[in-house]
């Protein structure tokens, strides 16, 4: 707020990457150039003015909820959005009924009309058909300003033969004709992706198998059909509506006996030539390819021709509403292409020849602001570095989206160089093993120095392997460690007179080459060489465990367990009673001290009875456990829970416990 006895100003706003939205009071406001605005005051002395900004949106994703409810998400995307902060109201409608209404922001036009794919669209949540209508293509600020969206809810049978339209009664396990899918006639096939539809030869007919991929993976094949061709909807597929859609352009590959047959999916008509009985009889197979996403485009990736013959394929993946897709293509032919979603980070991988990967892509999509183009090493406008690179596509007029890989690069082991520390290397040169390639154990407990030591590679103590892998999988090389003497004798020059454990000879662990670098897994190294020493235990042997360390030993960790299945007694569970174990003599063993204690069940089964009634013990007991004497202290580290486990039986039944009696915890 301010006043002014002037009757003309101006204001310039720069907010980069934000939309400017100014509101007055006692003053009028007209944009100029440049971010200019000019103030016009009126007869008020104060006046004031707002300004609002909002981020540069390009696509927005709304859930559309009540407190009770949720219906879906409502979905918008715009290539150049403008002021995304037009509020407008959504209204849901649910089997015909008014449901809920909420209000959204989003740019102030929208259409679906014009381009490729749609700038709104809505996901309805789960107990609502994945089909969807909205009353509307095209949303302004004012007649067209709100939209209706009516939902249809899914049947409640919950069978896998259900083809009922929605929106009914039906409870669980119905047996209605619609959810026993009794009303299919028998030449159609309600697949999980949709209805087949085919004409059964009633002559000779031709063999086909009809596949189904959906986002690159194969999920249904037919039994073999006889069927006519030749014909209008002689083979007719029909994707489950608002769920999956045909693959454009390229929706399906015919493979017969001979070139030139067709499929024409909108008509289904098949066609294939030839009327041998050769051709009748070959294993024709069409393969319908379809997409879970309604928004998408064509991604035709070409190879320049100087290195087209050292790249075999791609692998596409993304993640779509919580699943991962992730699948190998293999066809560089401009009319057969893979479709990806929009608005959607899909990761592109080149499949390379060994020892070869791809180091530079673009794509002149990118020029127009409506293709993101990363790289795993990099990137720089329209190019990106690296064997992988990470597309997102935000437009609605792009059908295809052109990507090129540049050139190659060739993958090549580390040297030994590489892998040592060496303080002849320059700055940007680092040991790939650091100091923790390899480390040396003693597994003598009774020495003073039981410590670990890590050490970096030395030079000539291991060998280098070859070059493995691929590129999209990764290359690996595996480095074996073929004189671990070295590190012992380095061991040694802190901690002496250490050999190495019988049965250890070369070990290895396996580097991954990773955005262009050679790098150790965190799970491989080091690799651990035991040593052992003759150093003896300093002390006298200690004393035998004392009924102080039995009870802290086994609290709550003795258990009598009623093994007759036709009782209900519950377990009892009770801590080491006094006097109800022996203990043996205390012995050196593995160059630790360890006794012998061995539990009686007597006091135990006592106590069980008096809640239980009369049982005995049956079979084997668990009763025997080792002492540790370890860091001055007795400690028993078996790990069970129960480390004591009496298994006693009685007559059928045995007797409810006596309610004064509660079993110790």
């Amino acid at each position: 707020n301010y006043t002014s006895t002037t009757t003309l100003a101006y204001i310039n706003i720069s907010a980069n990457n934000y939309d400017v939205d100014i509101e007055t009071e006692g003053m009028s406001c007209t944009a100029g150039l440049n971010g200019n605005y000019n103030l016009g005051f009126g007869i008020s002395n104060t006046h004031s003015c707002t300004i609002k900004l909002t981020t540069a949106k390009t696509k927005d994703d709304i859930p559309i909820q009540s407190k009770e409810t949720t219906y879906g998400t409502f979905s918008w995307s715009k290539q150049h959005a403008g002021n995304c902060d037009f509020e407008r109201t959504v209204e849901i409608y649910v089997n015909d009924e008014f449901a809920y209404s909420q209000t959204v922001k989003t740019p102030n036009q929208l259409s679906n009309i014009m381009g490729v794919n749609k700038q709104f669209w809505f996901t309805p949540a789960e107990g609502y058909k994945a089909a969807y209508s909205m009353n509307r293509e095209v949303l302004d600020t004012a007649a067209l300003k709100d939209l209706r969206i009516d939902l249809i809810t899914v049947c409640g049978c919950g069978l896998d033969t259900c083809v009922c339209d929605g929106g009914c009664s039906c409870p669980k396990d119905c047996d209605c004709e619609a959810c026993t899918g009794a009303t299919l006639k028998p030449n159609q096939i309600q697949t999980d992706y949709g209805l087949l539809e085919y004409s059964e030869a009633t002559g000779r007919g031709y063999n086909l198998t009809v596949v189904i991929n959906v986002n690159g993976a194969v999920k249904y094949t037919s039994p073999q059909l006889r069927i006519s061709c030749g014909l209008p909807g002689n083979l007719k597929f029909t994707p489950t509506e608002g769920k999956y859609y045909l693959q454009d352009p390229n929706s399906y590959d015919l493979d017969t006996l001979r070139s030139g047959s067709t499929w024409i999916p909108g008509t289904g008509q098949l066609s294939i030539v030839g009327i041998t009985n050769e051709v009748r009889n070959y294993d024709n197979k069409l393969t319908i390819y379809l997409v879970s996403f309604e928004n998408n485009v064509s991604l035709d990736v070409e190879r320049r021709v100087d290195i087209d013959d050292y790249i075999s394929g791609y692998r596409i993946s993304y993640t779509l509403d919580g699943v991962d897709y992730s699948f190998d293509w293999y066809n560089f032919n401009a009319s057969q292409t893979p479709n990806i979603p929009t608005n959607v980070p899909v990761k592109v991988t080149a499949i390379c020849d060994s020892p070869y990967e791809v180091a530079q892509w673009s794509t002149g999509n990118a020029y127009g602001g409506n293709v993101s183009l990363k790289g795993s090493e990099g990137q720089d406008g329209t190019e990106a570095y690296g064997n992988t690179v990470t597309l997102t596509v935000n437009s609605v007029g792009d059908p295809r989206i052109l990507l090129y890989m540049d050139n190659l690069t060739t993958v090549t082991v580390p040297s030994e160089d590489d892998l040592i520390d060496n303080p002849d290397q320059g700055e940007d040169d680092v040991n790939i093993a650091s100091d923790t390639a390899v480390k040396i154990h003693c597994d003598n407990v009774n020495a003073a120095h039981v410590k670990d030591a890590t050490y970096g590679l030395e030079k000539e103590t291991f060998t280098i392997g070859t070059l493995e892998g691929n590129s999209a999988d990764g290359y690996t090389c595996k480095i074996t460690i073929s004189e671990p003497s070295t590190y012992v004798d380095k061991y040694n020059t802190l901690y002496t007179g250490h050999e190495l454990v019988d049965g250890q000879g070369t070990k290895s662990f396996t580097l991954k080459w990773v955005n262009g670098k050679w790098t150790v897994p965190t799970n491989e190294i080091p690799v651990t060489y035991n040593v052992a020493c003759d150093t003896e235990p300093e002390d006298e042997p200690p004393e035998n465990p004392t009924w102080d360390d039995v009870e802290r030993i086994f609290k709550d960790a003795i258990k009598v367990d009623c093994v007759n299945s036709n009782a209900t007694h519950n377990d009892g569970t009770y801590d080491a009673l006094e006097g109800s174990y022996t203990l043996g003599t205390v012995t050196q063993s593995k160059n630790l001290y360890t006794v012998e204690l061995t539990f009686s069940a007597e006091k135990y089964l006592s106590e069980y009875n008096n809640l239980y009634g009369n049982h005995v013990l049956t079979g084997e007991q668990k009763n025997v456990l080792t002492l540790i004497y370890r860091n001055d202290i007795w400690c028993y580290e078996g790990g069970e829970r129960y480390p004591v486990i009496f298994s006693v039986t009685c007559e059928d039944g045995g007797e409810e416990p006596d309610s004064n009696f509660v079993t110790q915890y």
